[in-house]
């Protein structure tokens, strides 16, 4: 039967404590403190510890792999989303419908350049 962990404990540590801790957690592969503190005083009793995170024997966690991006691109991104930034401090700020044309002007060549920097990237023409 799978115990519940119902208590809270909280603690004031001296730097030393906290670091030494720290370290146990890290080398320990702990989810979290708690895990790590159980577990410590779990071996101190001799008893089966209590943990709220278990891996499956086998079975890394799944981690979506990144790739590098080139630092222009970002720079290029940087500027469509600052453009973007400023029409949506516009558009709130102003609300006359004049404007309104303008803004929506303007989100059309925002969208040409998001699609010539798409193909520019990825080689992949939108399809209409």
């Amino acid at each position: 039967m799978k115990s519940k962990l119902s208590n809270v404990v909280s603690l004031r540590l001296p730097d030393s404590i906290y670091h030494l801790w720290m370290t146990w957690m890290a080398t320990g592969h702990y989810k979290n403190m708690g895990d790590m503190i159980r577990h410590q005083m779990a071996k101190i009793h001799g008893v089966e510890p209590i943990t709220t995170y278990a891996p499956r024997p086998g079975k890394a966690p799944k981690r979506r792999p990144y790739k590098d991006v080139d630092p222009s691109l970002t720079q290029q991104l940087q500027r469509v989303g600052n453009n973007l930034n400023q029409l949506a401090y516009e558009a709130n700020r102003d609300k006359s419908p004049n404007d309104a044309d303008a803004i929506c002007a303007r989100l059309d060549v925002i969208q040409s350049d998001i699609i010539l920097i798409r193909e520019a990237w990825t080689g992949l023409k939108k399809c209409t």
